[in-house]
């Protein structure tokens, strides 16, 4: 996880390391290092990102992303990103629930 801006900074040695084979960047815990806090698409932050998935790719260490849906992994992909998380299993058996279930509610005109 790059989530520090440390982090960013020391890129090229952190991906050096033996053993690294996968790198991720964390917007959040970056945007708070960063003086930006909960802010995840502040320039500065959607920049350090870029740089992390380029310099992964560049250096042949395979970047991950987790967007908040499917439709946010399309700038992920145009970055060269093929490794995605899918968020946590309670985020995504809430969505799920949320979705569903307010289609229920709203055929049983309960909604």
């Amino acid at each position: 996880m790059i989530e520090k801006k440390e982090a960013v900074e020391d890129l090229a040695a952190i991906l050096e390391v033996p053993g690294v084979d996968m790198v991720q960047f964390g917007p959040g815990d970056h945007s708070h290092s960063v003086g930006l806090a909960g802010q995840l698409t502040h320039p500065a932050v959607l920049e350090a990102e870029r740089f992390t998935i380029e310099t992964a790719l560049r250096t042949g260490i395979a970047p991950r992303a987790e967007p908040i849906d499917s439709r946010g992994a399309k700038r992920f992909l145009e970055m060269g990103v093929k490794h995605f998380g899918i968020g946590t299993d309670t985020t995504t058996l809430y969505d799920w629930s949320r979705e569903h279930g307010g289609r229920r509610r709203a055929m049983l005109g309960t909604a």
